[in-house]
Formats: structure tokens, C-alpha cells, sequence
């Protein structure tokens, strides 16, 4: 996954959220949304982040450029750790460094006019300082976005779901960004839009050289705009390749049973549906040993016992399973 020039590099990154209770509002137990994250976004490609809800991809995402902030890790962005950076250094350094989120209904203030959503990035970080520059930039943005710049005096409920993820990706472009985390931006979107937007995200890579983090649940729309992938499970990362290696030869129980979740579209071939048994354990208290192996048809006696550690396979395939040697 390192062969381009490293843009982002997680180091075990994690997160846990303390859980008070009694009337003291002491901690009585953490969960553990993410424990111990690593992966790296090479410079002009794109990662694809993948899991279930609820396995910590989103918490991955906002982690990174700290919305929230990790208990412990490394996140080198540029080889530079943004969690050693202060207020400041971090919010210079988010100009590089931007997110769309999922929901665009609630990712818009809906006081703000689209003009002032997306020319408010400029003010605070001094671009286009007169308003005329201001209003040139939007109107850019917005024919970038497939928008007219006509709609700029208008509010977000006056655009549909589509055009407001649009509007989303106007602002997080304002400030000329190198990387975008996308979490889950199309997941809140009809179906008839989604490809639109996708189509949107791969056509602005190619033309402002961007690097995407894209978080989603949707394996057929991590083969169609991924170069790498990463697959989550319950807080840890559990197979990592190159998105041909993961959809062609994937070494994980819990990457072979979502491929196989993933519509084939001829009648007369068989899926061969992997189902996976039960449900995600608790992150408040995730099992001992390999953490998948509760729902796992191949498990062996070591995996309830020992966690697997991530490690090559072959040409930078990496897998944390004790059935592959």
C-alpha cells in the first residue's frame, strides 16, 4: 500500500468512550470503538474503508482530524502527527485535510445561505478576503459541483438530497484540500443520485489530483472507487490489499462472507452466500482472542484464545487471521 509517496499514515489509533453511571458520574467502562487502527493513503489514491454499522469506521474518520480526539495513536499527516499539533497548527492544518459527512440534511446550517456555507471556509482561513473574490470562488465551486451558480442566494431546504452533498463537497473544495475523508457520503442519498455523486468524487480526484479516506458499508461501491482497502471488524482493522486482491482472493472469513453479501447481477449464477451467525459483539465488551471468531464457521480453539496480529501475505496483502500462516 506504500508504493505512491505517503499523504496519511495511521499508527494504532484508538479510541474509547468512557461510560459513567452512579451519582458521582464515575467511568464504569469504556467502549472501545476503535482499538488500534493502521493504514496508510497514498498520495492521488484512495482508501476504502469497510464494515458493518457500528464497527468504528466513522469514529476512524473524525478521529483523523480530530472532531473527536483519540485516546492514543499517531495519525502523520504529511509526517507530520496532527494529535501532537495545538489548536492552532490543527486548524491550519485542516485546509489540507477536509471531510464530507453523510448526512447532508444535517451537515448544513440551515440559516446560512449556500453562498455564505461555502464562502465561510475563506473568511476564516483569509483566501478571498473582499467579497467579490468570495463570490467568484462559490460560483467556481459550484459549476464544479455540477451546480448552478445562480443557486448561491439560496438555503439548503430548497435543494434536494443529492444537491446538498454537492454543496458539501463545494465547501470542503473551497479550501483547496489535498485530502478528503468521506464518511459515508452517498449512504443517506437515493440510488438514482448515488452514482452521480460518485461519478462527482472520481471526476473532481482526477482533475484536483485528490486523495480520498471513503467510508462506507457498500463493498460494490468500495471496488468501483477504491484503490486500497481496509476491512473493519468491532474496533481493528482485519485484512488489508489492494482492491483486486480483496474482491478476487480475500483471506478473511468476515471479507469473504461481505463480498459475498455483494448482488451478482445475472439470474443464473449462484451467490454462494457466506451468513455470517448472530450478531457484532458489544465494543463495551468485545471478545477475548480474535474478535470475529464468536460469528466464525472456521474458528479454531486458538482464536477464543489468542489475538491475531496483522501481517503479510504476499505483496503487501496483510491479514490479522490465525487460519492463514
Amino acid at each position: 500500500m506504500n508504493g505512491n509517496m505517503e499523504l496519511l499514515r495511521v499508527e494504532a489509533l484508538v479510541k474509547h468512550f468512557p461510560i459513567r453511571g452512579g451519582i458521582f458520574s464515575r467511568v464504569k467502562e469504556r467502549l472501545k470503538a476503535v482499538d488500534g487502527v493502521s493504514f496508510s493513503v497514498p498520495k492521488g489514491s484512495t482508501l476504502g474503508l469497510v464494515g458493518e454499522s457500528g464497527c468504528g469506521k466513522s469514529t476512524v474518520a473524525r478521529g483523523i482530524i480530530r472532531l473527536v480526539e483519540p485516546t492514543s495513536g499517531h495519525v502523520f499527516f504529511k509526517g507530520d502527527d496532527l494529535l501532537a499539533f495545538d489548536s492552532d497548527s490543527m486548524r491550519a492544518a485542516r485546509r489540507k485535510l477536509q471531510i464530507v459527512f453523510q448526512d447532508p440534511y444535517a451537515s448544513l446550517n440551515p440559516r446560512m445561505s449556500v453562498e455564505s456555507i461555502i464562502g465561510e471556509p475563506l473568511i476564516v482561513n483569509r483566501i478571498c478576503l473582499s467579497k467579490d473574490e468570495r463570490r467568484k470562488k462559490v460560483a467556481f465551486l459550484l459549476e464544479k459541483v455540477g451546480l448552478s451558480s445562480d443557486l448561491m442566494k439560496r438555503y439548503p431546504h430548497e435543494f434536494s438530497g443529492g444537491q446538498r452533498q454537492r454543496i458539501g463537497i463545494a465547501r470542503a473544495l473551497s479550501v483547496d484540500p489535498e485530502l478528503i475523508v468521506a464518511d459515508e457520503p452517498v449512504s443517506a442519498l437515493d440510488v438514482s443520485v448515488r452514482a452521480q455523486v460518485i461519478n462527482l468524487f472520481l471526476d473532481l480526484q482526477k482533475e484536483f489530483g485528490l486523495s480520498y479516506l471513503f467510508i462506507t458499508h457498500d463493498l460494490s461501491l468500495i471496488r468501483y472507487i477504491s484503490d486500497y482497502v481496509a476491512v473493519m471488524y468491532l474496533g481493528k482493522l482485519v485484512e488489508k490489499a489492494g482492491v483486486d486482491k480483496i474482491f478476487d482472493s480475500p483471506l478473511h472469513p468476515y471479507t469473504m462472507s461481505l463480498i459475498s453479501a455483494v448482488p451478482i447481477p445475472d439470474p443464473d449464477v449462484k451467490s454462494g452466500r457466506i451468513i455470517l451467525k448472530g450478531d457484532m459483539p458489544s465494543p463495551v465488551n468485545p471478545p477475548d482472542g480474535c474478535r470475529f471468531h464468536t460469528r466464525c464457521s472456521q474458528k479454531m480453539p486458538i482464536c477464543s484464545i489468542e489475538e491475531p496480529v496483522m501481517k503479510e501475505v504476499k505483496d503487501g496483502h496483510q491479514v490479522a487471521c490465525h487460519l492463514v500462516s
